[in-house]
Parts: structure tokens; sequence; C-alpha cells
């Protein structure tokens, strides 16, 4: 090849390359602008129902109704937030990001941190679902005149991580996998363009819209990313944990848990997965000396949208004796 040919090819090669580059640039540039443009229209157009406190360093979003007493406090398992309880943990909802690792012991201080600021008087019916009952057992432990009853809404175990099949600790790994993705995707609007695949079944129509607005938005990933990787942990904190004494406990567990994550793998023996989670969830009734077993035996893990007055009800049978005594 003539060294006039080669230079000529070099330099539209550079051209070519330069031209790439700086399109790159402008549609990461262009994300960005866009995903800023309409995370702020998302804010104008769903205004936190409830209020920020401030638990130092960062606001959490607390949806305080109803009036009486005990109080009851609904935390919510990993990626949930306060459509589904009353309060959102860092990162979550309407809530500023909070301090890494987002871990058990950060979590209980936090809410203890937004109680006491908030004012809002105790005692407390802790509620929790999923990774939330590793949060209202900590909370326990370390406060233990402020609980006057738990609710264990198919809460997570402390040795799920050892005893669950290997295919059910594959599937985190891969879902951690895929919330690094999203997040990236996020930054840059990308999520936006797929909110119609974002998972909002079961909501109402006036709900999947809020769901949406927070499922685009890169904080809420990496909140998920963190809780998830350090989920382990956490259970090792909880492990450490003694008994609820006898304060009044229900425990609700679903017959079907893992089915609700059917349609994310085939590879798990889904039959024997359930049967090992029940064992677990059937541990809890011997945390405490006034303590109720509910099993739903047609539900999933999403038990808290599935069904709602069984959550309710097992509330209001903590509430019940709360009250007698």
């Amino acid at each position: 090849m003539k060294p006039e040919l080669k230079q000529r090819i070099l330099k539209w090669t550079k051209r070519i390359v330069a031209s790439i580059a700086v399109l790159l640039v402008a549609l990461v540039l262009a994300g960005m602008s866009f995903q800023a443009l309409e995370s702020r229209s998302d804010r104008e157009r769903f205004p936190p129902p409830g209020r920020l406190v401030d638990v130092g360093g960062h606001r959490l979003h607390l949806n305080c109704a109803g009036s009486g007493t005990p109080t009851v406090v609904l935390d919510s398992g990993a990626g949930g937030w306060s459509i589904y309880c009353s309060y959102d943990r860092a990162g979550y909802g309407w809530s500023e990001p909070g301090s890494k690792p987002r871990i058990g012991h950060r979590f209980a201080e936090e809410l203890n941190a937004l109680l006491v600021n908030s004012g809002t008087p105790g005692p407390y019916v802790l509620v929790g679902h999923s990774l939330g009952g590793y949060v209202v057992r900590l909370y326990v432990d370390r406060y233990p005149e402020e609980v006057a009853g738990v609710v264990l809404v198919e809460s997570a175990h402390e040795r799920q991580w050892t005893e669950l099949p290997n295919e059910v600790n594959e599937l985190m790994d891969s879902a951690l996998g895929g919330m690094r993705v999203a997040s990236i995707m996020a930054r840059f609007g990308i999520m936006r363009f797929m909110k119609g695949k974002l998972a909002t079944e079961g909501l109402s129509e006036d709900v999947q819209g809020l769901e949406v607005a927070t499922l685009v938005r890169p904080e809420v990933y990496a909140t998920m990313v963190s809780e998830v990787k350090n989920a382990a942990a956490t259970a090792d904190q909880v492990g450490a944990t003694g008994s609820l004494s006898d304060r009044p406990l229900a425990v609700l567990s679903a017959g079907q848990s893992f089915e609700a994550f059917r349609p994310m793998t085939d590879a798990i023996t889904f039959e024997d997965a359930n049967h090992t989670w029940m064992e677990l969830q059937a541990e809890f009734v011997g945390l405490s000396r006034n303590s109720r077993h509910i099993v739903n035996e047609e539900a999933t893990h999403n038990i808290m949208i599935e069904d709602p007055d069984g959550v309710a009800d097992a509330i209001r049978w903590v509430v019940d004796r709360v009250r007698q005594r």
C-alpha cells in the first residue's frame, strides 16, 4: 500500500473515531440531562405525602396517619418503600440516600432517630416484611423498652443463606448484577424508556405512576445493591440477637413464597425451596412466649400485595394484645 494511501486511511480513521467519541459524549450528556429534567418533573408531580425528618446527615420520609396507641411502624423489604409501609429507608421513595454500607445496625439506628426526631410516640408495634424483618429484630435488640409487639411478614431468616437451595443464592447474585446494570442505565435516563417493563403488577392505578417514578432513579438501585450485598452480614447481626421475651408476636408466612421468583428463573426447585422456607418461618414462633403463626397457603413472598387483609389482621392481633397488657 502506498504511503499516501495509508496516511489518508489513518487520517479518516482518526476522524471517524473522534466523531464516534463526540457522538457518545453527546448521547451521555443528553441522557443525563433528560434524567435530571424528568426527575425534577417527577418530584413536582409526586410530592411527599408525609414529612422529611433529619436523622443526622440525611433526611428520611415518614408518612404517619391515624391516632391512638400503640404506634404501628411498617418496614419494607429490599427495594420496598412507603407505598408498602410507613416510612422510606434511606435511598428509597422520598428519603435521601444514607451512609454506606446499607447494613442492619444502621437501619435500626436510623429508624430510631426518625421516630425520636419526628416526635412519634411509643410504644411501638414493629411490622417487618422480608429484609424489614431483620430491621425489626435488630431494633428490638437495641431499643427493647420502646417495642411492645412485633409482626414478621414473610421475614428474612438469619440462616436462609446457608439452608435454602444453592440456586436461591445464585438467583440473588444474578439479581445483584442486574441491579448494578440498572443503576448505570438509570443515570442516563435509559430506565425511563423501559418503564413499561417495570414491575407494578398488583398495585392500583394511582400508585403505579409512583412506583415507576421510583424505579427509574439510580439511587434506588444503588441502595438495593448495598442492601442485598450486605444482607448476609446483616443476617449475622440478627443471629446474635436475643428473644422477644413475652412480647406479642404474629408470624405471617406464605405457602408459595418462591413462586414470586418464578418469572426470574426456572433453575430453582420451588417445592424444596418453599418447604425449607416454611421450616425457617416456623422457627420464628419460638422467639416469643406469646406468639402466633399464620400461614396463607396460596400466597407468595409478595403477600402484602396479595393479602393485605391478612397482614392487617395479624397487626390487629398484636395490637389487641398490647392494649390488653
